[in-house]
């Protein structure tokens, strides 16, 4: 399928719509990358071969961190895939798994562009005096 024709479909359909369409569009790489770049459910839509697919969740989260959310459990455990997320979004952080919630570096790229998402991190990071001094300042 080439560009113009999945920037046509991406202009007329409805992203309710999706769900319905044949299993060539939920499977195509492209379609739902572009998708991505415009709707944070696209994985949603998307094909379990590619929500488990590594390669397309990074490129995916970096597009749009939200996307992070239909990602599968795995890569949602995955420490280079949602430090993306987190970079693109900071608020991907309430999706990362509790083990990446807990990690010292994935927080401190989330709150480093919004105090706000010190909600998500760790209770044990949300006593370190760093992580609230820099989210205080990010807020």
């Amino acid at each position: 399928m080439n560009k113009e024709t999945i920037d046509w479909i991406l202009d007329i359909v409805d992203v309710n719509d999706i769900d319905e369409f044949p299993e060539e569009l939920k499977n195509n790489r492209e379609f739902i990358l572009r998708l991505a770049a415009r709707e944070s459910c696209a994985l949603f839509f998307a094909s379990e071969e590619l929500k488990n697919n590594r390669d397309f969740v990074l490129e995916a989260v970096n597009l749009n961190g939200w996307v992070l959310k239909f990602a599968s459990e795995e890569l949602k455990n995955d420490r280079e895939i949602v430090l993306a997320a987190v970079r693109q979004n900071c608020y991907a952080l309430y999706y990362a798994s509790k083990q990446l919630r807990n990690d010292r570096e994935v927080v401190l790229a989330a709150i480093s562009t919004d105090g706000g998402a010190f909600e998500y991190a760790s209770e044990q990071l949300k006593n370190d005096p760093e992580i609230i001094e820099l989210a205080k300042k990010s807020t």
